[in-house]
């Protein structure tokens, strides 16, 4: 069977109109090819992952009867991202399996193994000092500045103006930001829109939403806007604005890298660069590129971007210099190079809880050599 004619089988896996003989195809598929392929193995923490990413979403692939647009299209989201790993695991198998030798696992550790990124943040306040909320333990209420800080869960924090602040102070603004090595899950803004945050990334706002709700943001982060049609809900990137009527949308803004993205997932959203606009519905993306004046709408792959928010990389035929970017941010590591790797790509769902060591032997299946020394990595073929 070819990759395409499994992809075809899982289609209809997964929209409940295989035969019992199809879906037990699959299943026993799946069990045979976690525990007998020539991937690099799996430790039993790492086949459960993948296991329960894929059970979570197939395990009962009846067709869908939501009680509303929004559910339904939740529920496939759930059904596509365990097909997608099904057919990533599956092309990497018969890669591995029927085309070419196991590879040598050429991981090199000259030090201490590296942990993944860790729930950390700072507040910067507005004279430029900043606060490790990673301190902060659950249920405590602290004041910075004119601001009280709730920590609600773990990972999870509130903040609301102190009842003294004049009004001339509230249009002063603060900023949670996380470092390479660390995320923050959730920021509660006194509008209750939620705020995550990838590793090395930063959301500015005021201490209030009195007017208009405008705030920045750099690196990657996930919004869930409460809706206020009197007030549209703003973002600013790179020179990007976004225009949100309660929404859940998805903002990539790396400093350095050439695109803005902006992913929809639900309600509707209006980008503007400069003069240009475009309106984006569910499943659409604008891209805007910082070397020219263009914003271009194109579909998008939801699975794919959200999966960082999941505890997921999510890698489709993506250069070996990207992912080593993804993996310098998230390690908080400096990669280097001593020959060209520009025509190296990679695809596969790996998950973010794995010492870098692990990652690393997993990629080696692409035919590169890594040398960890310290928090530096080069990378050679």
């Amino acid at each position: 069977m070819t990759p395409s004619e499994f992809e075809t089988l899982l289609t209809s896996y997964t929209s409940g109109t295989c035969s019992q003989e199809e879906r037990e195809l699959v299943e026993s598929w799946y069990t045979h090819a976690a525990e007998h392929s020539d991937m690099p193995p799996l430790d039993a923490a790492e086949l459960a992952f993948y296991r329960q990413k894929i059970w979570n979403g197939l395990e009962q692939p009846q067709p869908l009867h939501a009680e509303s647009h929004r559910a339904g299209r939740k529920l496939w989201l759930k059904f596509a991202a365990a097909a997608s790993v099904l057919i990533a695991v599956f092309a990497g198998y018969q890669f591995l399996g029927h085309k070419s030798p196991k590879p040598k696992l050429t991981a090199v550790r000259t030090a201490p193994d590296i942990l993944p990124a860790a729930n950390k943040a700072f507040l910067v306040l507005p004279d430029g000092r900043e606060v490790n909320i990673s301190n902060l333990t659950e249920g405590t209420v602290a004041q910075f500045g004119h601001m009280t800080v709730r920590v609600k869960g773990k990972g999870v924090i509130s903040y609301k103006i102190h009842p003294s602040v004049r009004a001339a102070d509230r249009d002063i603004w603060y900023t949670i930001k996380t470092p390479a090595g660390g995320q923050w899950p959730v920021v509660e803004l006194p509008d209750g829109t939620k705020v995550h945050l990838d590793a090395a990334s930063s959301v500015s706002f005021p201490l209030s939403f009195a007017g208009r709700r405008t705030v920045s943001m750099t690196g990657q982060v996930f919004f869930q806007v409460v809706h206020d049609e009197s007030r549209p809900f703003h973002v600013r990137a790179n020179g990007i604005d976004i225009e949100d009527l309660g929404t859940d949308f998805n903002v990539k803004a790396y400093p350095d890298e050439q695109e803005v993205e902006t992913t929809l997932v639900e309600g509707l959203v209006r980008v503007s660069k400069d003069t240009r606009k475009v309106m984006l519905v569910p499943g659409q993306q604008a891209v805007s590129r910082s070397k020219d004046a263009r914003l271009e709408r194109r579909q998008a792959d939801v699975i794919g971007v959200l999966a960082w928010k999941n505890g997921v990389f999510h890698f489709d035929h993506t250069s070996i210099e990207e992912v080593m970017q993804q993996l310098a941010r998230w390690y908080k590591v400096e990669i280097t190079y001593r020959k060209d790797v520009s025509e190296v790509t990679f695809t596969g769902d790996l998950p973010r809880n794995l010492k870098l060591s692990r990652l690393l032997e997993m990629l080696s299946v692409t035919g590169l050599r890594f040398k960890v020394d310290g928090r530096k990595i080069e990378v050679t073929n």
